[in-house]
């Protein structure tokens, strides 16, 4: 494989996307305890629907092109297929834009129909507007996922950050001016995006036209699409499907559903343990470096077909994902309520609390099924996920169905119990097609275990009237002595692998 996707590029694109990551993160955090404080607890709770209006159009106008991008735009661009590039990429971009467009368009002419089905009844304004946000936000994210598997971290963590600041500077200004309002905050994340938006295109243009002109493979005459239009075809027509099917699955169609079904305080209680949780999967090492990770494992494995170095990549990083998620389990089982309560200023508390707690149970989970995705599409199979998020969508209705006994917990435990069952099940049928790596699960036993001691511990301190400050601190060096104890071998080996041998890892 060429040096585009060799150790000096790989380690370039870390620098900086931690550097990026590291600025959004903290204005992205200041952004969200600003929305959720300036917000009243019923225009929270509209915000916390509208969210989830963008991955609903994003999944239902992506017709698999970015699944097949995802996978193709890493081999065309190691290749130095560049007029191959510029055709694909352009080509799915159009058709995507124009069909997202044409959604919107239907979403604000159909909005009396539309909005009080989800329960925006009374944010009609807010629902038009923000129709605005998702055209602007998914069409981002999908030049953004072009870039990363090229490896343009720099162009990316531009845009993202810079959208993240002046996300910040506009809330700013709104708390300063008095009440905030739920178009005001929209109307601010508006031009964030658009902003972020332009400097993307502006990436995706310097890389399809002039980056890389100097070496383009004479082989390429432009026909690459044409010559592999069936396999293209396929792959998306079954990513779409698979995509299409387990959308009724997660946080976007619990919002969604909540918003019908549950009244404002428990809706805006719902959103705010929500928001949490994404800004918490946003920036979890899984997540995080998937889009770095996965354009490096597809070329790799496109060139040597070798399998188990690409599962390695994937559990080893998810590893890492699970131990934060212990960590974090173990601070809201200690000091949950008190840091819940501070954040939203007194407004959201133990019905939170509960939901957060189990949607950490979620995101675990969720860990190991990224990283399922991520191998089943490197190599090319994705009609195996699509029975297996059909049982993924069905667990909505078991959420509904216990709604009145356990009350919005219902719908993340169902996704966690739906989750457990069908992971087990899309590695079954990896195994079965030759794709097999080992299980690990006595070292998430181990985790868990340490966390629930040091949580105890905690708990323990709380009893004698300690602040909780002291006893949320005192049981994270429990659990950090005891993850080093245990586990400190295996990060020392990451860690070497990362920095010590030039990013083997990766």
């Amino acid at each position: 494989m060429n040096n585009r996707y060799g150790g000096a590029r790989i380690r370039r694109g870390l620098s900086h996307f931690i550097i990026g990551k590291g600025v959004s993160a903290v204005a992205g955090l200041l952004s969200m305890l600003l929305v959720i404080r300036g917000l009243s607890i019923e225009s929270f709770a509209a915000y916390s629907v509208l969210a989830a209006l963008v991955e609903l159009f994003t999944a239902l106008t992506g017709l698999g092109l970015v699944h097949a991008l995802l996978r193709y735009v890493p081999e065309l661009y190691a290749k130095q297929y560049q007029v191959s590039l510029r055709k694909f990429t352009y080509g799915a971009f159009g058709i995507r834009t124009a069909v997202l467009l044409l959604a919107a368009l239907l979403a604000f002419i159909f909005t009396d129909e539309f909005a009080p089905e989800i329960g925006l009844s009374h944010a009609i304004d807010a629902y038009q507007v923000f129709l605005l946000i998702v055209v602007l936000r998914s069409s981002t994210h999908f030049l953004s996922q072009v870039l990363e598997s090229t490896l343009h971290q720099s162009i990316v963590q531009i845009g993202f950050t810079t959208a993240t600041l002046i996300r910040l500077a506009g809330m700013l200004y709104l708390v300063q001016q008095g009440a905030v309002q739920l178009v005001d905050v929209i109307l601010v994340e508006a031009v964030s995006d658009l902003v972020s938006l332009l400097i993307m295109f502006g990436g995706i243009v310097w890389l399809v036209t002039r980056q890389g002109l100097a070496h383009q493979n004479s082989a390429d005459d432009g026909t690459w699409i044409s010559k592999n239009m069936r396999q293209i075809k396929h792959l998306a027509i079954t990513g779409y499907a698979q995509h299409i099917i387990g959308l009724p699955f997660g946080s976007n169609t619990n919002r969604l559903v909540g918003g019908s079904l549950f009244s404002l305080h428990t809706m805006a209680s719902f959103g705010f343990a929500q928001s949490i949780y994404e800004y918490v999967k946003r920036y979890l090492p899984a997540q995080l470096l998937v889009g770095l990770i996965r354009p490096v494992v597809v070329a790799r494995f496109s060139e040597k077909r070798d399998f188990s170095a690409a599962a390695a990549i994937c559990d080893r990083v998810g590893f890492i994902n699970i131990t934060i998620i212990c960590a974090i389990l173990s601070v809201l089982l200690v000091g949950g309520l008190p840091i819940l309560k501070w954040i939203s200023a007194d407004k959201y508390g133990t019905e939170a609390l509960w939901v957060l707690i189990t949607l950490m149970l979620v995101l675990a989970l969720e860990t190991h099924r990224l990283t399922l995705e991520m191998l089943v599409q490197t190599v090319e199979r994705y009609a195996i996920l699509i029975p297996s998020n059909f049982i993924l969508a069905l667990s909505v209705l078991p959420g509904i169905l216990f709604f009145k006994v356990l009350g919005a917990v219902s719908f993340p435990l169902m996704n966690a119990l739906a989750l457990l069952l069908c992971n087990a099940w899309v590695k079954h049928q990896l195994a079965t097609e030759g794709y097999a790596f080992a299980n690990n699960t006595l070292t998430i036993a181990q985790l868990l275990a340490v966390a629930g001691f040091s949580a105890l511990i905690g708990l323990s301190l709380n009893t004698f009237h300690i602040h909780w400050l002291a006893s949320t601190f005192i049981a994270q060096i429990v659990f950090a002595l005891g993850v080093w104890h245990f586990f400190g071998a295996t990060f020392k080996a990451l860690f070497s692998d990362v920095v010590g041998r030039k990013a083997k890892l990766l």
